[in-house]
């Protein structure tokens, strides 16, 4: 009888705190990851949405993202109470924000890794030595370290409307042709290539095209100077940014995760107080 009391005692235990257990992510520091995707009903939609509001007041990029996934959720939740135009001024800013992002991240040299489609390789860093240089409002385009294109451009949002995930929809004009192109960052592995110790952009140079699209890959090149930590900040911030961490001793990256579990109102202030002169990216 006591064996069997202990053997339905370990299954009720194991099923009740292993289960639980379980359904928590935490990262390596161990503290507790905020998914991407969100289980909101009626007994905790308040909730999220206040912490939407939250995540959109910080000004950055990864918690501007985790805030328009939520808005996402609670408006698949109840679109009524939830409609898109009650967070467009959050998304407003949140479209300023990311377009300060992506120029600040795409200034720089990036070096040509691959081209081709969904269906197939055209060329791959060995058949092709090229690059793009973009800086300021200019677009220098180079074959074998001898410049063959010059021209202006402009990042331009895609949607005239916006909408949840319009903030985040921009593409490249090259005013000589008003050549439109679309683009992805990727800070780890990227399509086609795979791992990268750099970031990589992927371009769509058919923008709003899902299969066969004619794409190319580059991969940036950051300032070897400013040595290997710093490249580690470099990829997401791009070179400029790493440079102002380094003479002015800005924070690196603080999790989501962190700032829901250990900001009082009182540090949040102050947090905002020395980035508000900053660049959005700063996360």
């Amino acid at each position: 009888m006591k064996v069997k009391f202990t053997i339905l005692f370990l299954a009720v235990f194991t099923l009740t705190f292993g289960q639980t257990k379980s359904k928590v992510k935490r990262d390596k520091l161990n503290r507790i990851l905020i998914p991407d995707k969100f289980d909101i009903d009626s007994t905790n939609d308040s909730f999220y949405y206040n912490q939407a509001i939250t995540l959109a007041s910080y000004h950055n990029y990864d918690s501007s993202e985790k805030a328009v996934n939520m808005f996402s959720s609670l408006v698949s939740f109840n679109e009524t109470k939830y409609p898109a135009s009650k967070f467009q001024t959050e998304l407003k800013q949140i479209e300023l924000e990311t377009y300060d992002y992506y120029k600040l991240l795409l200034s720089g040299q990036w070096k040509f890794k691959w081209s081709g489609s969904s269906w197939g390789t055209d060329q791959t860093s060995k058949d092709l030595n090229k690059k793009i240089v973009f800086k300021n409002d200019s677009a220098f385009f180079y074959h074998s370290d001898t410049i063959v294109r010059q021209t202006k451009f402009v990042l331009e949002n895609r949607f005239t409307d916006i909408y949840i995930f319009s903030v985040f929809s921009y593409t490249i004009i090259l005013n000589d042709k008003n050549e439109k192109w679309g683009f992805s960052f990727y800070k780890s592995s990227a399509p086609y290539i795979g791992k990268t110790n750099s970031v990589a952009i992927l371009i769509n140079k058919w923008p709003g095209c899902a299969c066969g699209c004619p794409e190319e890959v580059y991969e940036k090149i950051f300032n070897k100077k400013l040595g290997r930590r710093r490249i580690t900040n470099a990829q997401r911030f791009g070179n400029s940014v790493a440079r102002r961490i380094k003479h002015h001793h800005l924070p690196h990256r603080i999790s989501i995760a962190e700032r829901l579990r250990d900001c009082s109102k009182n540090t949040f202030v102050r947090y905002k107080q020395k980035i508000a002169t900053k660049s959005p990216s700063y996360c």
